[in-house]
């Protein structure tokens, strides 16, 4: 038996459209199968991940703070770009910017040494999405002894965990805490 190739079967399925695999996380496209590859490469809807262990939440940056400001009692503020914010630095926050970015500071007591408190901080969105090659950084200041510190901010979906969210610290020691707890921080885009 010979096959041949059918113009009209061919036709037919290139007119077929299949849903992105990430409709549920709210994505309305559907493409052609030969499109859709390089489609959910750059779709602005793949999803984001919980960094609490055994959670097992998977969905869109705004639905992922909410989840943790809910779920798991994460602290939230809004920030502007280029303005100086009072950061609680007892447990995670995150921190929503004017433009409507999300950004998750981390803030760990260091053990050993000297102590203090090491930051990091991250901006929550899809692996793969326009603008990831976007640069952020933040600085923080402490009110004692004119200390001043700058790192990157990398963005992430916290596919991994919180590994992702350790990359770029910084540690401020104690006694130049603005008060026991709080940091002073600026987000610059």
């Amino acid at each position: 038996m010979e096959l041949a190739r059918s113009r009209a079967i061919g036709h037919l399925l290139r007119c077929i459209r299949f849903a992105c695999k990430n409709r549920r996380y709210g994505c309305p496209s559907f493409l052609p199968r030969q499109d859709m590859d390089e489609h959910e490469l750059s779709c602005d809807h793949e999803p984001c991940f919980c960094p609490i262990l055994r959670c097992g939440f998977a969905g869109a940056a705004d639905s992922l703070a909410r989840h943790l400001t809910a779920r798991h009692g994460w602290g939230r503020l809004r920030v502007a770009y280029g303005e100086a914010a009072v950061v609680p630095v007892q447990s995670p926050t995150i921190l929503r910017a004017d433009d409507g970015r999300i950004f998750h500071l981390s803030c760990t007591r260091e053990r050993g040494g000297g102590g203090g408190t090491a930051m990091s901080m991250v901006c929550i969105r899809p692996d793969h999405v326009a603008g990831a090659e976007e640069e952020f950084t933040y600085e923080v200041r402490t009110a004692c002894q004119r200390l001043q510190m700058q790192a990157a901010v990398e963005g992430t979906s916290l596919r991994y965990g919180m590994k992702d969210a350790v990359q770029a610290r910084v540690t401020v020691p104690d006694d130049m805490l603005l008060r026991q707890g709080d940091v002073r921080r600026r987000s610059r885009q």
